[in-house]
């Protein structure tokens, strides 16, 4: 502004700025607009419990506004949903030039009721007290489970883990 002498930064680079005072006198400075690093990547939610990568321009650090609802890696972008609710993302290079990208970390289901044990050939079932999901097991080959309804059967010794999962994508 030529009467206030507000400077705005429209893009990166070196501008000589001039002040001039009646009669002729006047005084330079040399100001240097550092580029904002590029736009954040990535999806905008995440689960409790679970992860999400973001991504941008390298040589910055991420920082989370609010670290009781998500957590960042200051050098990786790995997000951790930590409780349900609204968190903003920072990316700030070593210039302190930055940028955000809101997120929203979304609550998982309730947890599964039912025995953590059973017997070859044995079938049980298992439950969520929110709807709308549908189960899966990490290895069918040893507990078989039917995908609607969370009836599971003992097929071979072993382990396996049972997931139920919401439209949100986020599970127990």
């Amino acid at each position: 502004g030529s009467s206030t002498g507000l400077v705005t930064g429209a893009s990166a680079g070196t501008v000589t700025i001039s002040y001039t005072l009646p009669g002729g006198w006047y005084a330079t400075l040399l100001i240097t607009v550092n580029p904002l690093p590029s736009a954040i990547t990535g999806l905008t939610t995440v689960c409790v419990a679970q992860t999400s990568s973001l991504f941008c321009s390298s040589g910055g650090t991420w920082s989370s506004s609010n670290a009781s609802i998500a957590t960042v890696g200051s050098s990786s972008g790995i997000v951790l949903g930590v409780s349900a609710g609204p968190v903003v993302i920072t990316y700030t290079l070593p210039t302190g030039c930055f940028t955000t990208f809101p997120m929203t970390v979304l609550p998982p289901p309730a947890p599964i009721t039912g025995s953590a044990l059973m017997c070859m050939g044995s079938i049980d079932t298992l439950a969520d007290a929110t709807p709308g999901g549908y189960w899966a097991s990490s290895s069918p080959l040893t507990v078989g489970i039917d995908v609607g309804l969370g009836v599971d059967t003992g097929v071979s010794p072993g382990t396996a883990v049972i997931y139920y999962t919401i439209g949100t994508g986020c599970y127990s």
